[in-house]
């Protein structure tokens, strides 16, 4: 028996030697697959995994929080504008081409309202401002929705109709003319509709 029990043990042994050898050849050729792949990743300038930066994440598109300073002056300029007219003054030709200028000028976006919508805006509002005195209070948030409609190529209906009832109620407390009013107001929905045609398909 001890002859045989010596014989099972050296075949024991003889099985782990093997396996740590087939093991270490493993380890061996997975070192050296890895460091081929390596080198060539180095050859097209690519870092290791191990030191290759994890993919960044998208981050959101950041969200618009009111006009640019820039815009904001321009904003301005329409509302200075807008109190040179007073009531009961007839208001000139370069009144009115200024306004339309400042209309143009405040559209920003992919699209920009045609001068002929924008031509009847300018003489709309103008007549009606001249009708009635409205404060400069209220001209100013009157510049900061149409500088919303003109550039509302990017935006829904509903959510630029928020700044047309903005204006229609505006010009409605300071007395306007019903008839102006609704006049201007139906030209601030001509220009977002002009606009609505060219909105890009990923607005739509």
């Amino acid at each position: 028996m001890k002859p045989l029990s010596a014989a099972v043990l050296a075949l024991t042994l003889l099985a782990g030697t093997l396996s740590a050898q087939a093991q270490g050849s493993d380890i061996i050729i997975k070192q050296r697959a890895q460091g081929i792949r390596d080198a060539n990743n180095a050859q097209q300038g690519l870092a290791p995994p191990s030191t290759q930066p994890s993919a960044a994440m998208p981050s959101a598109p950041s969200v618009p929080q009111g006009p640019s300073a820039d815009q904001m002056q321009l904003i301005d300029r329409l509302g200075i504008d807008l109190t040179s007219i007073k009531p009961g003054d007839t208001v000139t030709a370069d009144q009115k081409q200024q306004l339309q200028t400042d209309f143009w000028t405040l559209a920003k976006g992919v699209a920009k309202p045609s001068k002929e919508l924008t031509k009847k805006l300018a003489e709309d509002l103008a007549a009606g401002l001249a009708d009635k005195n409205v404060s400069t209070a209220k001209q100013k948030e009157l510049a900061k929705d149409i500088n919303v409609v003109v550039n509302s190529v990017r935006l829904s209906s509903a959510q630029v109709q928020i700044f047309v009832t903005s204006a229609q109620t505006l010009l409605k407390n300071a007395n306007v003319p019903d008839a102006a009013v609704q006049t201007i107001t139906a030209d601030l929905n001509a220009i977002i509709a002009d606009l609505q045609k060219s909105r890009p398909k990923l607005y739509q």
